[in-house]
């Protein structure tokens, strides 16, 4: 008799089937998960009828599975759908009473940059290249987009809306930098003198052609809502972590930005 079947045979004799009995909630609004399929799957070795299970969460977040060898094995419970990341309550332990409570995230694998409102989530596009020029009479390098969109196409992060960069580098690699509008602005590109128009500055506030200051975002890290574990890992900004106001998401590596409106629309 192989070991695979010796396992099976033994299972099948030994193994007393039990419930699982998991909560769903969403780890930003605290309400219950509705209608999210899950798969329960077994962490040891057991009988092909005790292995992997599925169910999908009523209207109070609750999914109960009947059948596993709780008395054999854990049980990983994980999202059907890859947007979610069960970062509390995913392992229902040997011989406990399979009820466990799972908070969620909504924060795809791998590395990005979303918005989320509500339950759905929105993959941000950038909107233009970085420009640089330099500031007259000195050797300071300003910043600026190549077109900034219609007020109706930037994205607004309000008291229902976040911003959610993933990525183990999300942190590291992507920056928020305030955006200043100035008045028309003589620079240099290339040795050469121009005259921008009104526009939008990355951190810089103009006084005159040659006197500015630089500005950082002062970003509330205490709001921020950070998760990391093994190679994933979830960066969570809410509208009130920085001042109100326009910003730019730019990424290490990357030529492009992102507008983003902060709080309300800039007057």
């Amino acid at each position: 008799m192989t070991r695979v079947l010796a396992t099976a045979v033994l299972c099948l004799s030994a193994c007393t089937t039990g419930t699982i009995t998991a909560t769903l909630t969403d780890g930003m609004s605290g309400e219950p998960m509705s209608d999210v399929p899950v798969t329960a799957r077994a962490q040891a070795e057991v009988s092909f009828s005790c292995q992997v299970f599925e169910g999908t969460t009523g209207a109070d977040g609750k999914v109960t599975i009947e059948g596993p060898c709780l008395t054999s094995s854990a049980y990983s419970i994980t999202p059907v759908n890859s947007a979610l990341w069960f970062i509390e309550g995913s392992v229902v332990a040997q011989s406990s009473d399979g009820e466990t409570a799972i908070e969620v995230l909504r924060a795809p694998e791998g590395s990005g940059s979303y918005i989320l409102h509500g339950d759905t989530l929105t993959p941000l596009s950038t909107h233009g290249d970085i420009k640089r020029a330099t500031i007259l009479g000195t050797e300071e390098v300003v910043e600026f987009p190549s077109r900034i969109p219609a007020e109706s196409d930037i994205p607004l992060i309000d008291a229902q809306t976040w911003l959610v960069m993933t990525g183990p580098d999300a942190a590291q690699s992507s920056r928020l930098v305030p955006m200043v509008k100035s008045t028309p602005r003589r620079l240099l590109r290339n040795g050469d003198a121009m005259t921008m128009q009104d526009w939008w500055y990355l951190g810089v506030r103009f006084s005159s052609d040659r006197d500015f200051t630089r500005q950082a975002a002062m970003i509330d890290v205490s709001k921020v809502r950070q998760h990391s574990s093994g190679d994933r890992a979830a960066y969570i900004v809410p509208f009130n972590a920085v001042p109100s106001g326009r910003y730019a998401l730019k990424t290490e590596g990357s030529n492009r930005v992102t507008v983003l409106d902060f709080g309300a629309p800039p007057e």
